[in-house]
């Protein structure tokens, strides 16, 4: 994931999804430690480990990330259904057309 796209998926959970740094853990490593738990399909001890927290912070900022995810979905989905009907037309008109 580049850095740009990153940071707009913070500040979208921030701002819409109301995902809030408490003073402990910031915006951004609370959707790094989500983000890497769910493509790498990482156990909370390898997240400790790697992110220096205990298992209950692991798990508590995943919850509060996977609500704020829950809270934004019909933005995200519909910013991939239009990704996805783009792609589809490039894929359907030849390129000689644009």
């Amino acid at each position: 994931m580049s850095l740009n796209a990153f940071a707009n998926l913070c500040e979208l959970l921030k701002v819409q999804g109301g995902l809030d740094e408490d003073g402990h853990v910031g915006i951004g490593e609370q959707v790094a430690t989500f983000l890497i738990i769910l493509a790498h399909h990482t156990k909370n001890r390898s997240v400790q480990v790697r992110f220096y927290r205990s298992g209950e912070t692991i798990s508590k900022y995943f919850h509060k990330v996977l609500c704020s995810v829950l809270r934004v979905q019909s933005i995200l989905s519909g910013e991939l259904q239009l990704y996805c009907a783009i792609l589809h037309l490039k894929l359907c008109i030849p390129a000689k057309f644009y």
